[in-house]
């Protein structure tokens, strides 16, 4: 079975007792010993009609002639559906794997099986045709994902049938199936008989591009991972790569790299539709440094020749990103201003190393009280290591700080002297040296979470 399992699985086999399923759990049960894996069954009840109960027994039953242990696991799908507010087909969906995986978690299995078969597969390619996927979604049902195989993808409904007539057992019919009520079901009882009137093998030519388009999308994640092995960088919450590298790119490969990155941030394979990842594109072929975009919860921006996502939204920007006048003070004595913190130690010794996020000054050589602050009108800087002094706008173009990004930046500064370029520069001002006593150590820590 295109090694969806080895020697020593313990293997969990999805039932409702329909015929799909029931042939699943027959033709495992008669593969596990030459195989050598192990097989239990998990049947669910959603209680969603009158006959399920019955239809539980009828599994074990089946079972118990098998010898093969049977959990049965009645779920609340009208629950689900008030919690996440989904329909009724991806709430019983949703309960469903999460009953299968917890008795899998319970006795020990390794692998679920499901019994989708190759008109499941024929549907779910329309039924996302029909949505307007991408190549990701035409690849329909993959045969192994994670925990997850599906021996069955590789034949027909009418082969199930066949092979359930050498048994003495009467499937269940779910009548619901029947009914033109939702989309899977019209496109399998209307649309796909329609197309079979075009193309009798219409099935296997949908199992085939869905095949060819999964072996392809595989090979394309591949050329994703190596442009961001090479160019990307992931900081925090934060994914950035060199604008002329992404520009070099064909077209496709831009577009994988665009809802590659959405997905990092995101936690989701992918959340940009076609009209939002063009947005982005053409945002990072022909805009400017300063220039933005965001959709899905993500925004990208321009910044002196790289593309930078992260969460956050347009809409949004002006409220969210509002700094505070002043910072205010924890009672652990952290100083917080808007998304920013700064830890401040007084030390007797200099500490081994510092981080890009800390700098060290000389305690008793400071002006006054070091508090954390953005910049104000006429603020100037004396870089360490430099003569003179620039204005921190000067020096903020020079250290290629975004515009919109200039007046947020933070300082640690007193009243008359900018001590430090939050994470980016320290200044002349309280340096320490071989006659410094005590140190301050600054430490800087933004703060993802916070809202105004």
């Amino acid at each position: 079975m295109h090694g969806l399992w080895a020697e020593g699985d313990r293997i969990l086999a999805a039932v409702s007792g329909g015929p799909d399923s029931l042939a699943l759990l027959l033709t495992l049960h008669a593969f596990s010993r030459d195989e050598g894996f192990f097989l239990e069954c998990c049947c669910v009840d959603h209680r969603l009609r009158t006959e399920s109960a019955a239809e539980a027994q009828f599994v074990q039953r089946v079972c118990r002639s098998l010898s093969v242990h049977c959990t049965v696991c009645t779920v609340d799908v009208g629950e689900e559906q008030r919690r996440t507010g989904d329909s009724l087909e991806t709430a019983a969906r949703s309960v469903r794997y999460r009953a299968l995986r917890e008795t899998a978690r319970t006795r020990g299995m390794t692998l679920i099986a499901t019994a989708h078969h190759g008109d499941d597969q024929a549907e779910t390619v329309l039924y996302h045709m029909i949505r307007g996927s991408g190549p990701e979604g035409l690849e329909g049902i993959c045969p192994r994902a994670g925990d997850l195989i599906r021996p069955f993808l590789c034949v027909r409904k009418e082969d199930i049938r066949r092979f359930l007539r050498r048994f003495p057992y009467t499937p269940c019919h779910d009548p619901t199936n029947d009914e033109q009520n939702c989309t899977r079901n019209r496109i399998r009882l209307s649309l796909l008989p329609a197309m079979r009137e075009y193309n009798p093998r219409i099935t296997d030519s949908l199992c085939r591009l869905a095949e060819v388009l999964r072996e392809e999308n595989r090979w394309m994640d591949g050329e994703t991972e190596k442009f961001w092995n090479r160019f990307g960088r992931i900081e925090e919450n934060r994914a950035c790569f060199p604008l002329p590298a992404f520009r070099q790119c064909g077209t496709a490969l831009q577009r994988r790299i665009l809802r590659w990155a959405a997905g990092r941030l995101s936690g989701e394979a992918a959340v940009f539709d076609y009209e939002e990842t063009e947005r982005f594109r053409r945002l990072l072929l022909r805009g400017r440094t300063g220039s933005r975009t965001s959709a899905a919860g993500i925004m990208a921006e321009i910044s002196y020749g790289e593309a930078r996502f992260y969460p956050g939204s347009t809409r949004s920007l002006r409220e969210t990103d509002k700094i505070p006048s002043s910072c205010t003070v924890r009672e652990d004595g952290i100083l917080c201003l808007g998304p920013w913190e700064m830890k401040t130690e007084l030390l007797d010794a200099p500490p081994g190393a510092l981080g890009p996020d800390q700098c060290l000054l000389d305690a008793d050589r400071l002006e006054g009280p070091v508090t954390l602050r953005c910049r104000r009108p006429g603020d100037r800087f004396s870089p360490a290591g430099m003569d003179g002094s620039k204005t921190i706008k000067k020096i903020m173009i020079d250290m290629k700080i975004p515009k919109e990004q200039r007046d947020q930046w933070p300082l640690a500064a007193d009243d008359r002297t900018v001590y430090w370029i939050g994470g980016r520069r320290r200044g002349r001002g309280a340096e320490p040296d071989g006659k410094t006593v005590r140190y301050l150590l600054l430490t800087l820590r933004r703060i993802t979470t916070w809202t105004d």
